[in-house]
């Protein structure tokens, strides 16, 4: 009796110590899955923060773009402002040109006349 008593005993001793053994490897499995948790967060807060950032990367493209295409618009209009203003000026050079050959073409004719 006092052997079974003993064998008993021991065989609960073993059965607590596989038990503890049990949990501590459950608490360790539950850490590394808590572990693997917080990684997967992080790494689900660094592509939201990406997706963000390349949102933000796209909107700033979009307005650079914007800009380009006003200031291409503006570069044209000055560009034909411009040509304006030098055909003007062209004009104005071919118009003085014509009065100085007119006054030249006046005075030799009323130098001509004052000689004869």
């Amino acid at each position: 009796m006092k052997n079974v008593m003993e064998t008993s005993k021991t065989a609960v001793a073993e059965e607590r110590q596989g038990t503890e053994e049990l949990k501590e490897q459950l608490r360790g499995e539950k850490q590394d899955i808590e572990s693997e948790r917080k990684q997967l967060e992080d790494m689900k807060n660094v592509m939201e923060n990406s997706k963000t950032a390349v949102a933000e990367k796209r909107q700033e493209l979009e307005e650079l773009k914007e800009q380009l295409r006003r200031a291409k618009q503006d570069i044209e209009s000055e560009r034909k402002q411009l040509e304006e203003m030098k055909n003007v000026m062209e004009n104005s050079k071919t118009a003085v040109a014509e009065e100085r050959q007119d006054w030249r073409s006046l005075r030799n004719t009323q130098g001509r006349k004052a000689r004869h």
